[in-house]
Protein backbone atom coordinates (compact mmCIF):
# COMPACT_ATOMS: atom_id res chain seq x y z
CA UNK A 1 0.00 0.00 0.00
CA UNK A 2 1.30 3.58 -0.86
CA UNK A 3 1.27 6.35 1.53
CA UNK A 4 -1.65 8.53 0.73
CA UNK A 5 0.27 11.56 1.36
CA UNK A 6 3.09 11.10 -1.17
CA UNK A 7 2.04 13.42 -3.84
CA UNK A 8 3.00 11.96 -7.37
CA UNK A 9 5.33 13.33 -10.27
CA UNK A 10 1.89 14.25 -11.74
CA UNK A 11 0.20 16.19 -8.69
CA UNK A 12 4.04 17.96 -7.88
CA UNK A 13 3.91 19.27 -11.93
CA UNK A 14 0.46 20.46 -11.47
CA UNK A 15 1.34 22.42 -8.44
CA UNK A 16 4.40 23.99 -9.96
CA UNK A 17 1.99 24.96 -13.30
CA UNK A 18 -0.81 26.65 -10.37
CA UNK A 19 1.99 28.66 -9.00
CA UNK A 20 4.02 29.72 -12.58
CA UNK A 21 0.32 31.02 -13.51
CA UNK A 22 -0.06 33.10 -10.25
CA UNK A 23 3.92 33.98 -10.60
CA UNK A 24 2.91 35.04 -14.19
CA UNK A 25 0.04 37.30 -13.17
CA UNK A 26 1.93 38.95 -10.20
CA UNK A 27 4.60 39.85 -13.62
CA UNK A 28 1.83 40.92 -16.05
CA UNK A 29 0.58 43.20 -14.12
CA UNK A 30 4.23 44.63 -12.56
CA UNK A 31 5.09 44.91 -16.56
CA UNK A 32 1.67 46.24 -16.90
CA UNK A 33 1.76 48.91 -14.12
CA UNK A 34 5.00 49.96 -15.37
CA UNK A 35 4.36 50.47 -18.94
CA UNK A 36 1.68 52.79 -17.72
CA UNK A 37 4.11 54.57 -16.73
CA UNK A 38 5.03 55.77 -20.16
CA UNK A 39 3.83 58.78 -21.87
CA UNK A 40 3.56 57.16 -24.58
CA UNK A 41 0.68 54.79 -23.27
CA UNK A 42 -0.79 57.50 -21.11
CA UNK A 43 -0.97 59.42 -25.01
CA UNK A 44 -2.54 56.05 -26.54
CA UNK A 45 -5.06 55.73 -23.66
CA UNK A 46 -6.02 59.08 -23.36
CA UNK A 47 -6.78 59.86 -26.92
CA UNK A 48 -10.08 60.50 -28.46
CA UNK A 49 -11.36 57.30 -29.20
CA UNK A 50 -13.00 55.95 -25.90
CA UNK A 51 -12.85 52.31 -27.20
CA UNK A 52 -9.14 52.15 -26.45
CA UNK A 53 -9.87 51.59 -22.71
CA UNK A 54 -12.72 49.63 -23.35
CA UNK A 55 -10.69 47.21 -25.20
CA UNK A 56 -8.08 47.30 -22.29
CA UNK A 57 -10.29 46.49 -20.07
CA UNK A 58 -12.07 43.66 -21.70
CA UNK A 59 -8.26 42.34 -22.29
CA UNK A 60 -7.89 42.51 -18.78
CA UNK A 61 -10.45 40.44 -17.85
CA UNK A 62 -10.07 37.84 -20.19
CA UNK A 63 -6.20 37.20 -18.69
CA UNK A 64 -7.60 37.43 -14.85
CA UNK A 65 -10.62 34.98 -16.31
CA UNK A 66 -8.13 32.54 -17.76
CA UNK A 67 -5.65 32.99 -15.70
CA UNK A 68 -8.30 32.04 -12.42
CA UNK A 69 -9.69 29.14 -14.83
CA UNK A 70 -6.35 27.83 -14.89
CA UNK A 71 -5.51 27.99 -11.27
CA UNK A 72 -8.72 25.49 -10.82
CA UNK A 73 -8.26 23.31 -12.94
CA UNK A 74 -4.55 22.61 -11.98
CA UNK A 75 -6.30 22.44 -8.71
CA UNK A 76 -9.26 19.76 -9.39
CA UNK A 77 -7.10 17.50 -11.60
CA UNK A 78 -4.07 17.50 -8.50
CA UNK A 79 -6.40 16.21 -6.21
CA UNK A 80 -7.97 13.76 -8.63
CA UNK A 81 -8.71 10.41 -7.23
CA UNK A 82 -7.39 8.43 -10.34
CA UNK A 83 -3.73 9.81 -9.12
CA UNK A 84 -3.64 9.43 -5.42
CA UNK A 85 -6.02 9.54 -2.71
CA UNK A 86 -4.50 12.34 -0.54
CA UNK A 87 -5.94 13.15 3.14
CA UNK A 88 -8.37 15.90 4.13
CA UNK A 89 -5.30 17.40 5.71
CA UNK A 90 -3.31 17.49 2.48
CA UNK A 91 -6.67 18.71 0.43
CA UNK A 92 -7.16 21.95 2.95
CA UNK A 93 -3.89 22.53 2.11
CA UNK A 94 -4.15 22.54 -1.43
CA UNK A 95 -7.43 24.17 -1.37
CA UNK A 96 -5.88 27.33 0.81
CA UNK A 97 -2.59 27.66 -1.73
CA UNK A 98 -5.88 27.59 -4.67
CA UNK A 99 -8.02 30.82 -3.36
CA UNK A 100 -4.52 32.35 -2.31
CA UNK A 101 -3.44 32.25 -5.77
CA UNK A 102 -6.70 33.46 -7.14
CA UNK A 103 -6.55 36.54 -4.82
CA UNK A 104 -3.56 36.91 -5.90
CA UNK A 105 -4.54 37.00 -9.55
CA UNK A 106 -7.57 39.24 -8.85
CA UNK A 107 -5.68 41.79 -6.68
CA UNK A 108 -3.11 42.12 -9.54
CA UNK A 109 -5.31 42.33 -12.12
CA UNK A 110 -7.63 45.02 -10.27
CA UNK A 111 -3.83 46.83 -10.40
CA UNK A 112 -3.96 46.52 -13.85
CA UNK A 113 -7.61 48.27 -14.23
CA UNK A 114 -5.98 50.97 -11.89
CA UNK A 115 -3.12 51.57 -13.87
CA UNK A 116 -5.22 51.57 -17.20
CA UNK A 117 -7.62 53.47 -16.24
CA UNK A 118 -5.61 56.10 -13.72
CA UNK A 119 -4.39 58.21 -16.67
CA UNK A 120 -8.43 58.47 -18.24
CA UNK A 121 -9.77 59.36 -14.90
CA UNK A 122 -6.56 61.71 -14.48
CA UNK A 123 -7.50 63.76 -17.71
CA UNK A 124 -11.11 63.99 -16.60
CA UNK A 125 -10.75 65.31 -13.74
CA UNK A 126 -11.26 69.01 -13.56
CA UNK A 127 -8.06 70.70 -12.79
CA UNK A 128 -7.66 73.48 -10.47
CA UNK A 129 -4.03 74.36 -10.42
CA UNK A 130 -2.20 77.70 -8.86
CA UNK A 131 0.38 79.88 -10.88
CA UNK A 132 3.17 77.05 -10.78
CA UNK A 133 0.78 74.16 -11.58
CA UNK A 134 0.34 73.38 -7.97
CA UNK A 135 -2.24 71.80 -6.53
CA UNK A 136 -2.44 71.62 -2.68
CA UNK A 137 -5.32 71.25 -0.20
CA UNK A 138 -4.58 72.19 3.32
CA UNK A 139 -6.02 70.19 5.73
CA UNK A 140 -8.57 68.47 3.70
CA UNK A 141 -11.06 71.67 3.98
CA UNK A 142 -11.04 72.40 0.23
CA UNK A 143 -8.79 75.29 0.98
CA UNK A 144 -6.92 75.24 -1.90
CA UNK A 145 -3.64 77.25 -2.14
CA UNK A 146 -1.07 77.95 -5.01
CA UNK A 147 2.05 76.43 -4.24
CA UNK A 148 4.79 76.31 -1.91
CA UNK A 149 5.28 79.81 -1.45
CA UNK A 150 1.65 80.63 -0.14
CA UNK A 151 1.97 77.06 1.83
CA UNK A 152 4.54 78.98 3.96
CA UNK A 153 3.02 82.43 4.19
CA UNK A 154 -0.28 80.24 5.52
CA UNK A 155 1.58 78.42 7.83
CA UNK A 156 3.02 81.57 9.19
CA UNK A 157 -0.33 83.34 9.17
CA UNK A 158 -1.17 80.41 11.81
CA UNK A 159 1.96 80.63 13.81
CA UNK A 160 1.37 84.57 13.88
CA UNK A 161 -2.11 83.57 15.48
CA UNK A 162 -1.14 81.50 18.14
CA UNK A 163 -1.40 82.80 21.46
Amino acid sequence: MTDPDKTPDSVSKLWDLGNYVAGFAAAQGIAFGFMTLQKEWTNKITDKNPRTIFIVTVWIFIGVFFEIWAILWCHRESLNEKLWHPSEHIKCIFKRVMWGRMVCVLLFGIACLMAAWGPVVDQMTPKDTGSNGFKQSIGGHGRVIDGPTNARTSSQDMINRSP
